[in-house]
């Protein structure tokens, strides 16, 4: 049996298709400077410095600055807290407030623009 085709026995992560490994290595020179400060990021980030590369690279988002979690935690909760609102709302235990289906959307769209 080659090694595309073992199968786990033990624990832990199931095997990568072929196609998802990551078997190729490219080589990039840096200055001692220029690592620091990718080394910097890449800590910031919670990432590997390859993995902050490879999303840098590959057009995905490497972070999100505190900034950014601290505006998605806080719409995470106005949008809990309103959609708790809109349940009570649609079982009579409070009477209709108009609008708050519109914010609660308008707030999860901020959260994806996030």
């Amino acid at each position: 049996m080659s090694s595309d085709e073992k199968s786990s026995n033990g624990p832990g992560r199931p095997p990568k298709p072929p196609e998802e490994r990551r078997t190729e290595n490219h080589g990039l020179r840096l200055s001692p400077k220029e690592k620091k400060n990718l080394r910097r990021r890449a800590e910031q980030a919670g990432l590997s410095m390859s993995e902050y590369l490879r999303r840098s690279a590959l057009g995905g988002e490497p972070v999100r600055s505190d900034a950014k979690k601290k505006a998605v935690r806080q719409l995470s909760a106005a949008g809990n807290a309103l959609n708790r609102l809109v349940e009570a709302a649609r079982e009579e235990k409070i009477g209709s407030v108009e609008g708050l289906e519109e914010t609660l959307e308008a707030i999860r769209e901020a959260i994806a623009r996030l």
